[in-house]
């Protein structure tokens, strides 16, 4: 009997149903990390950023910058589907408006000490 003639092998379809579901709903809260971030605008409020990103993992006390800003910092924890593994995002706010944000070794504490926020 050939192997290949129909009806020797056969996988059940609710097997391939289940393994579809899966993977959607992994690529699913893989993205949903990754749109958080692009749906960031400059200037939202500390109230809209909240609601779209959730509470942080971390709010630094405030410092004030070599140009006399008071800036506010966010710390996130999020999934990076690129690296595959978490990784820390800084937010930065002045005025209690989202001025910058990226990942932590790009916008590190003492870069931002030296940045003028507008």
């Amino acid at each position: 009997m050939n192997r290949f003639e129909k009806g020797t092998c056969r996988m059940k379809p609710a097997f391939f149903t289940s393994v579809a579901t899966i993977i959607l709903c992994l690529s699913l809260v893989a993205c949903s990390t990754t749109r958080k971030l692009n749906d960031l605008n400059s200037g939202m409020t500390t109230t809209e950023v909240v609601s779209l990103m959730g509470e942080p993992g971390i709010a630094r006390e405030p410092m004030t910058n070599q140009y006399g800003q008071v800036i506010e910092l966010w710390h996130y924890e999020m999934y990076n589907n690129r690296v595959d593994a978490y990784q820390a995002y800084f937010l930065y706010f002045y005025e209690d408006r989202l001025a910058r944000w990226g990942e932590a070794t790009d916008l590190p504490r003492e870069k931002a000490y030296k940045m003028k926020f507008e």
